[in-house]
Parts: C-alpha cells; structure tokens; sequence
C-alpha cells in the first residue's frame, strides 16, 4: 500500500482547472484502485489521428492552457511551505485529454514525483514515452520541471506539424543526437499559406 500510495501522492495534491483530478484512492479486498475526474472527450492522440496537423489557433490554446497546468504543478510546495519539485514525467499526446466543452486537462500523474521523495528503485529512474524525453531524463539523469516542458513542445511540434520531433530510431542509437532542423521543413507542407 505504501508504493501505491506514494504514487497516488501528487495528484492528491493538485487542484486546477486544466489536471485531472484524483477524487479517492483505497483498497477494496486486495485490489488497490484510485478514482479519477471523468473527462468525456478525447486524448490528443486520438484527435490526432483523424485531423492531422490542427489548426495553429487549436495548437496554441492546448499550449496555452497545458503550460498553466505545468506552471501549477511547478509552483507547489508542501503543507509545511517546502517546494515539492513536482515533475510529472509522462506529458505526452495520450495523457493530454480534451473534453467535448473545449477544456485541455493533464492527465495521468502516477508516474510524477515529487523531490522530497527518494526513489525506490533503479527503474523508477527513467519513466514516460521515449520519444517525449528530455535527453537529460532519457540518460537517467537528475531533471526537473523544464522537462515536462520539453515534452510539451514536443507534443505541441507533433500537433502542429503532423510529426514527432524525434523519431523512436533516433532516440534508439542515441539520447540527445539533433533534432531535424527546422530550416530542413517545407513550411507549406506542413502550415497552410498566410
């Protein structure tokens, strides 16, 4: 319990607008379970594979709203005043949901942690989707919150241009090579004209 606990820890303590929010976490026999926010709509992911880019207004109020999320969750301390370092770990197109009323909500803080926390395992290291990794976290090395919004950008990249930054063989043969650059893009293929 105290595993499962800890990783329901962050998201007890955020409460905003754009994250979902964990309602209750217990033990029912032997299963633990944590209910959270509802959000009828869809992920990113999801919208991204039947409209492919978004609009550049679409990508900038997901931006808009994703990074007040983030600033939230960077900016919190702990009941004693204490910064917890929040980092979520894992923001990627699935874990970003949009309802059906226009609202952008961060989902998915169990794998966050918080600084306070020792880590418990040499895996615990590095978690989140490869292609979503700020190179210092994908290496294993100590991060803080400006990953979450590297991984943002990413995603953010993704939906404006129809593609990832990074593609899974880059990431493969080694963290942190150059991304594409952006000079190498045909802007036409991938915005529509002014």
């Amino acid at each position: 319990m105290t595993l499962f606990r800890r990783e329901a820890e962050p998201g007890s303590l955020l409460n905003h607008s754009n994250i979902v929010q964990e309602l209750d976490v217990g033990r029912f026999q032997d299963t633990y379970f944590m209910v959270m926010e509802h959000i009828e709509g869809l992920s990113l992911r999801e919208l991204l594979k039947s409209h492919r880019p978004l609009p550049p207004t679409v990508v900038a109020y997901i931006g808009t709203e994703l990074g007040e999320a983030l600033d939230y969750v960077h900016r919190r301390t702990s009941r004693e005043g204490l910064p917890l370092n929040l980092v979520h770990r894992d923001v990627k197109p699935p874990n970003i949901l949009l309802s059906r009323i226009g609202e952008v909500k961060l989902g998915d803080f169990g794998v966050a942690r918080a600084a306070i926390h020792v880590r418990l395992t040499q895996a615990d290291r590095v978690c989140g989707k490869l292609g979503y990794l700020a190179p210092e976290q994908a290496r294993g090395e100590p991060f803080d919150g400006r990953a979450n919004l590297f991984a943002l950008g990413l995603a953010l990249h993704e939906a404006l241009t129809g593609r990832r930054v990074f593609s899974i063989s880059q990431w493969a043969t080694g963290v942190g090579h150059p991304p594409v650059q952006p000079q190498s893009e045909e802007p036409t293929t991938v915005l529509p004209r002014a």
